[in-house]
């Protein structure tokens, strides 16, 4: 079933039908006219149906339909500016699901190279390393006279990598102060 509005042609009479019956003709035929209340009545033509209302209440229906429009716009615009936000967020989330993955690949880079590195310093720390103190000793020639080599014995403290020696041999004697610098290869 159909329902209209009945525009300005039945709006004008009813201002002057209340409190009377209400009889309408279409094409010389009597319409049959349902009473609702004092301010509106209903028409039904066939299978249609219009609905009489008086003019202020017309009005009033008209002014709660544009705003009614206005508040379906203004709820559109919200609705759109939402799904702005969630497509903006969801940009977001996947810019930042790509930045978690490098800085992920750049942790597992830096953590290996600080494993590489703390290797590293672990093998120069024991080259490097020295005992604060030591006892050192030797043999080797010494050249005193023209071609003539002699055997000579070598004893000697060692600080860090500071080192006193003595050696002794026959006929000759010496004192030696050295300092030892690590040589990496």
């Amino acid at each position: 079933m159909k329902i209209f509005i009945l525009l300005p042609v039945f709006i004008f009479f009813i201002g002057e039908l209340h409190g009377q019956e209400l009889r309408v003709f279409y094409d010389d035929e009597e319409l049959h006219v349902n009473r609702m209340n004092d301010k509106r009545w209903e028409i039904i033509i066939g299978e249609d149906t219009l609905l009489v209302l008086e003019k202020s209440d017309f009005s009033g229906l008209i002014e709660q339909y544009r705003l009614l429009e206005v508040e379906i716009e203004l709820r559109d615009s919200i609705i759109a500016s939402h799904e702005r936000r969630l497509e903006a967020f969801e940009q977001y989330q996947e810019h930042a699901d790509e930045h978690i993955n490098v800085q992920r690949e750049i942790v597992a880079a830096a953590d290996s190279l600080f494993h590489g590195y703390r290797s590293l310093y672990n093998d120069l720390k024991q080259l490097v390393a020295a005992p604060r103190l030591g006892l050192t000793g030797g043999v080797g020639l010494v050249n005193l006279e023209k071609d003539i080599w002699r055997p000579v014995g070598m004893l000697g403290i060692q600080y860090q990598r500071w080192n006193i020696q003595y050696q002794v041999g026959r006929r000759y004697h010496g004192m030696l102060l050295g300092f030892q610098l690590p040589v990496l290869f």
